[in-house]
């Protein structure tokens, strides 16, 4: 039955404390500072730096017609088109810049930060809400996604928007949020299959409320299920081509005990929480803002949090298919933050303040700039140094990029396929013959580079080469390759995790 919104309470949110009008405002002004820098510093100022190699593929498949989008998105993305359909278009009016193609992101995590704070306020408080976006704005994780040109921020937001949804829904049994949720999960899952994971606390959670209520949450879940997968009927023929190319497209990040440890429970909050639950503070207040969360919030709190990396630790240690990377992990993230915001509550006021100001500044010493993201990749750099010491529009560039896809040297050797390795290059021109390296020195990658010197060394003054630091060393292997046939090699520049090179005679 569908209940008037004046009969509907929420999902037992822990009454607290009603704090003075004073403590209020040193709440807000705090939480509002602090939120603010860290917006400015973390989200904001590395939007400009340097596009990095997964953000040169999205920029390397927007171009082009919409067809041309559309399949290269199919055929080389592990995401649905929609993303980079979604990105076509805004392009087409806001530009390609580094900053226009990260400012949907930008958007995506405030609408989340937003979003993260209505779920707290219905699930756990009015103050571990206030606490919990703040954690969530200040996240290094967070971070990245605000200035990560790809759909995870995209996905987080439309993620919580159906976690929202779900929880009115299980308040008010209206059609409408119970649409609006499934449409949500839907989309989340067109952004990135990955976030599936972080739907099954969800069930789990929306079944224990409604047996509470004494409805039968099977048929109920079943109905949702088939109604997502009708849904999802177009993407089934991009998922399965996903799942064929599964081993080209691991990333050998498999995760340990102490990373999986760290994500669940990062150091930095623990820090500063301990420092602000012993911190002297004269005349403090006693810990009695905030009231205990409901036993079934923090299970499905937790459950949210520990399943997406547990889920993937478990699966590259028994497949051998590496997928534990921060952005695939990022759908437990928004978990984290409400687990957080509640510890946090649990201190004095000015205890809590105490413990955000640390985590803010925390946050900022820990930002990586000037570029964004933990390799501080700066192909623009690269291109730059690599265009100033060639003479030749004919000079051969070798480029290893790292892309996973060029493990498969079928791809390398398909000229349309091996664009994607030139992604790079594509977002940043460099002058001459641009050559893709394949992502592992076998036997038959050393054929076939082989090959490229041998055609190319007759009328070549310069090999340039441009090469992350990811698995090979071509440098060493070009440097005992070319010295035979008078080449010197000298290094033009490193640009984060990117060496420039040029083999001259």
């Amino acid at each position: 039955m569908i209940r008037r919104m004046s009969q509907v309470r929420p999902l037992e949110s822990p009454s607290a404390g009603v704090p003075t009008v004073q403590e209020r405002q040193g709440w807000d002004l705090c939480l509002l500072t602090v939120g603010l820098v860290g917006v400015a510093s973390l989200w904001l100022l590395p939007l400009g730096s340097s596009l990095w190699l997964d953000e040169t593929g999205t920029f390397w498949v927007i171009q082009g017609s919409f067809p041309e989008v559309f399949e290269r998105s199919f055929n080389f993305q592990g995401q649905f088109p929609l993303y980079y359909i979604l990105m076509w278009g805004w392009t087409r009016l806001a530009g390609a810049s580094e900053i226009a193609l990260r400012l949907p992101s930008v958007a995506s995590v405030a609408v989340a930060t937003w979003a993260s704070h209505r779920i707290a306020l219905r699930l756990i408080g009015p103050v571990q809400a206030r606490l919990a976006a703040c954690v969530f704005v200040l996240l290094p994780p967070v971070a990245f996604l605000a200035g990560d040109a790809r759909p995870y921020a995209l996905a987080i937001a439309t993620l919580l928007g159906a976690t929202l949804a779900l929880v009115h829904w299980l308040e008010t049994e209206r059609a409408r949020a119970a649409i609006s949720c499934l449409v949500l999960v839907a989309l989340t899952l067109y952004l990135h299959y990955l976030f599936a994971l972080a739907l099954i606390p969800h069930a789990f959670f929306a079944a224990k409320v409604l047996r509470e209520k004494g409805r039968r949450p099977g048929r109920i879940l079943a109905s949702a299920v088939a109604i997502v997968g009708i849904l999802m009927l177009p993407a089934v023929p991009h998922l399965l081509d996903v799942y064929g190319r599964r081993r080209a497209m691991s990333l050998f990040t498999y995760g340990s005990i102490p990373e999986l440890l760290a994500w669940v429970v990062p150091p930095t909050l623990v820090f500063a929480f301990l420092v602000a639950r012993f911190a002297r503070v004269p005349s403090d207040d006693p810990p009695a803002v905030a009231a205990e969360v409901p036993r079934r919030t923090l299970m499905f709190l937790w459950t949210w949090l520990l399943l997406p990396p547990t889920t993937l630790f478990a699966v590259g240690a028994v497949s051998g298919i590496g997928l534990f990377a921060q952005r695939h992990l990022s759908s437990s993230i928004p978990a984290l933050a409400l687990l957080a915001g509640s510890g946090f509550a649990l201190l004095a006021p000015r205890r809590q303040r105490i413990g955000i100001v640390i985590v803010g500044i925390l946050a900022v010493l820990m930002q990586p700039g000037p570029h964004h993201t933990p390799w501080h990749s700066d192909w623009r750099g690269a291109a730059q140094a690599a265009n100033a010491v060639i003479d030749r529009l004919d000079t051969p560039i070798l480029v290893y990029s790292g892309f996973g896809e060029s493990r498969e040297m079928a791809w390398v050797l398909d000229e349309e396929q091996s664009q994607l390795f030139l992604a790079p290059l594509a977002a940043y021109p460099v002058e001459g013959r641009a050559y893709p390296l394949p992502f592992s020195l076998t036997d038959e990658a050393e054929r076939y580079v082989s090959g490229i010197i041998a055609a190319v060394a007759p009328d070549a003054e310069q090999i340039v080469l441009i090469s992350t630091e990811l698995k090979e060393t071509y440098d060493v292997w070009l440097a005992e390759r070319t010295s035979a046939l008078g080449y010197r090699g000298r290094e033009v520049g490193d640009f984060g995790d990117i060496r420039v090179l040029v083999f001259e005679r």
